[in-house]
């Protein structure tokens, strides 16, 4: 009687797991909704579309891109946090929208804080450039004379996330530059000799810096940028300093752990695969993998180091 009992009951045990084990498993069980924060025509927009066509074939799942463009990322942002926290609704961000705009924006429904990170995708460094002609060989040199004669170079730059950069380097430097807003791209005013230096995508001055019509100063990126290694990073003489912009995927505070994992993993797998890694090197991104614990930590962090940073200069969209 004991025997027969004792396998009843872990019989009946098992079946109570069945249908947690279904759950999980059925994730997504419906349409997940990827919302953009910038409509069809980017390169960075044609990449993500990439990502997320192979996640649909890899696992039968259907995952669509709902572009809701506007306020610099605010307003699909603004959506996302809206949205039932099931996994369901997912979010495309980028630096800006995420870790600019709360500090430089009134008003918004949400911050930081309204969501969980799931893992960034890829990421483009700035570039600084100068005419051929201009004196600085590299950031070590721009440093000096703007440490020498402050307001002395002009730097033509657009963009807070631009802007923060610059900020970042004359906080760790006592450097001081004399800032010009742009509207239209850097590098032409620096070929026209209207500004020193510009701040710009790599990608937007290769072919002028292969030609020695630019000279590359320095480069964003945390080491240096695969697609251009003879140009130093910034960070060389500047540690810690990082400036460019990054993609990523975020879901509203409150989905569950397990659905999180899913989306990174299978967005990772995607990462791996030679197609993808050919795209990204045609593009000029570097990719990025990364656990969602890690892009929450960098969040936080980068979050507090911007906050401080926009008030200390007074930076503005």
């Amino acid at each position: 009687m004991k025997r027969t009992f004792v396998k009843s009951a872990l019989a009946g045990a098992l079946l109570a797991c069945v249908p947690m084990v279904a759950l999980a498993q059925a994730y997504p069980s419906k349409t997940v909704t990827v919302v953009m924060p910038s409509g069809p025509g980017s390169s960075q927009e044609s990449f993500i579309r990439v990502i997320f066509d192979a996640v649909s074939k890899n696992t039968g799942k259907t995952l669509v891109l709902d572009a809701k463009p506007g306020g610099l990322g605010a307003v699909s942002l603004s959506a996302l946090a809206r949205a039932e926290p099931d996994g369901h609704t997912v979010g495309v961000t980028f630096t800006g929208a995420l870790l600019v705009n709360p500090h430089v924006t009134q008003g918004l429904p949400w911050d930081i804080n309204s969501f969980q990170g799931v893992g960034r995708f890829f990421s483009s460094p700035v570039i600084y450039v100068s005419n051929s002609n201009f004196p600085a060989k590299n950031m070590a040199d721009l440093i000096r004379m703007a440490k020498e004669k402050p307001e002395s170079v002009s730097v033509g730059i657009s963009g807070a996330g631009n802007k923060i950069g610059l900020a970042m380097i004359e906080a760790a430097t006592g450097a001081k530059f004399m800032w010009v807003p742009l509207k239209d791209s850097p590098f032409t005013s620096v070929l026209g000799g209207h500004v020193n230096v510009g701040v710009e995508s790599p990608g937007t001055v290769k072919e002028q810096v292969k030609d020695g019509k630019l000279r590359a100063l320095g480069i964003g990126s945390p080491q240096r940028y695969a697609f251009m290694p003879e140009v130093p990073a910034i960070a060389e003489t500047v540690p810690g300093v990082e400036s460019g912009f990054w993609f990523g995927m975020l879901v509203p505070k409150g989905v569950a752990a397990d659905r999180i994992d899913w989306l990174n993993k299978e967005v990772a797998k995607v990462q791996g695969s030679a197609s993808v890694k050919e795209r990204a090197a045609t593009l000029g991104f570097d990719l990025i993998v990364e656990t969602p614990a890690q892009f929450d930590a960098y969040l936080r962090k980068t979050s507090t180091d911007y906050a401080r940073i926009i008030k200390q200069f007074n930076i503005t969209n």
